[in-house]
């Protein structure tokens, strides 16, 4: 997991202060407070544990746990692999202890969160269709053509209303419109075999 340099600075000023457990404690509530509630709650910096950080320090680390908890839930990490990542950043065997017993518990919710945020592509709920027969076209020439009319349904979990998508075609477009979707399905099946 690359973390950014700003997120390392602020971890390693975690351990520099150094941060007991208690503060440190106070300061990932502060955090997880704000990433899953999206409250901003600067009173929490005023903790007696917190108050005597300088305020720079206490900036700097508040960004560097903000950055790891996001970085660890969007990679879903394990707990032993985040307490592997906070010793190289020389946390305590008990600062490591709370900050994994913190991200455990509030891992459901960040993720929720994230999915929430990320943007997602429409789904394919239901495909339906029509045939038709055109007699004359716009001009009332003789045409005498079949033709399709094809509806795709689709879903968004971002949108509450669905968007459909429907299109004519004839079916020599149809049966291209086939072809490449069987080539689509050929080209997963190869993918998913690698």
């Amino acid at each position: 997991m690359e973390l950014g340099s700003t997120v390392r600075a602020g971890l390693s000023a975690c351990t520099a202060a150094p941060l007991s457990p208690s503060a440190l404690a106070d300061l990932l509530r502060t955090c997880f407070s704000a990433l899953c509630a999206g409250e901003s709650r600067e009173a929490m910096f005023d903790s007696e544990e917190l108050s005597s950080l300088n305020r720079g320090t206490l900036k700097l680390c508040h960004f560097g746990l903000m950055g790891l908890i996001l970085e660890a839930a969007r990679h879903a990490m394990e707990p032993t692999e985040l307490g592997e990542l906070l010793d190289e950043y020389k946390f305590s065997t008990e600062c490591k202890r709370v900050f994994t017993s913190a991200y455990q518990t509030h891992f459901e919710k960040l993720t929720d969160v994230l999915h929430a945020l990320s943007p997602s592509s429409p789904v394919l709920t239901d495909v339906s269709w029509r045939l038709g027969y055109s007699i004359r076209n716009n001009f009332l020439h003789r045409v005498d053509q079949l033709n399709y009319e094809i509806t795709f349904h689709s879903e968004n979990t971002m949108l509450p209303a669905s968007k459909d998508v429907s299109f004519n075609c004839s079916p020599e477009q149809l049966q291209d419109l086939i072809a490449k979707l069987k080539d689509a399905m050929k080209s997963i099946e190869k993918a998913g075999q690698a």
